[in-house]
């Protein structure tokens, strides 16, 4: 399977994923044309601020996120997982444990010079990252730091990253994510562990999820931002699948 491929199968369920707006890049302007299609039949065919376009690679169409930037311009991001193997059986994942649809795996440096070559053609301005869980949460995120250190310190991408945290990361690895993203993001998924049962029966909601983004707040708080990338400390969000584990709008809250 040729390296376009995997990509295809790699960024359909990451382009589920939320990514907000990265309000404090300021990246060079949108190229006009990406792919098989010109900015003009962009706009054309999803309106003058397209939530997605599509890029042709090679014969594949990858699908790009337009994220929302200050004064109404769009940052095309290439959101993919490293890999789309997965032990959990998150009722919401399309690759979750039990499901049969076609698996791709990723080497974090593969995906890195992929996707610099992508950035490089002026298809993708930023890089938003998750993966698959296999072997545990701490081996994913090794994965994704992996793959983050070769962009930023071998290939020398100055561009916008987006890393997640995975669900059992440990605390340096959170501090690591943090020196090398400009966002990162875990997903709480529901406001409770109750409510989470009925979404994720394999997920912890306070040691896996709540955890990681708590541990983000305090290595804001108490630490240097020197050590981060761009001198400061990188924004965090997080997202809920709202209404099938039966929550409130109270709860949520």
């Amino acid at each position: 399977m040729d390296a376009f491929h995997k990509l295809a199968l790699a960024t359909c369920q990451a382009n589920l994923e939320a990514d907000g707006e990265p309000s404090a890049f300021r990246p060079s302007p949108a190229p006009e044309r990406s792919g098989g299609l010109t900015g003009r039949q962009v706009r054309q065919r999803y309106g003058a601020h397209p939530a997605s376009w599509f890029a042709d690679l090679d014969g594949y169409t990858i699908p790009l996120h337009m994220a929302a930037m200050p004064g109404g311009r769009r940052l095309p991001l290439l959101k993919s997982m490293l890999t789309t193997a997965c032990e959990r059986n998150c009722l919401y994942c399309g690759f979750r444990a039990g499901c049969d649809p076609q698996r791709v795996t990723f080497q974090p440096e593969e995906l890195a010079r992929l996707f610099l070559g992508l950035h490089q053609r002026g298809v993708a301005h930023g890089l938003f990252l998750s993966s698959g869980i296999l072997g545990g949460g701490v081996r994913a995120q090794d994965g994704l730091i992996d793959a983050a250190e070769i962009l930023r310190h071998r290939l020398h991408f100055r561009g916008y990253l987006h890393l997640k945290i995975m669900p059992g990361a440990e605390r340096d690895q959170v501090a690591r994510a943090m020196q090398l993203a400009d966002r990162v993001s875990i997903n709480l998924e529901a406001p409770s562990a109750g409510h989470l049962r009925r979404l994720a029966p394999r997920k912890d909601f306070d040691d896996e999820l709540l955890a990681g983004l708590r541990w983000a707040e305090e290595i804001r708080q108490s630490r240097p931002p020197q050590s981060a990338w761009r001198g400061r400390w990188p924004s965090t969000t997080t997202q809920f699948v709202v209404g099938p584990a039966g929550e409130s709008d109270l709860d949520l809250l």
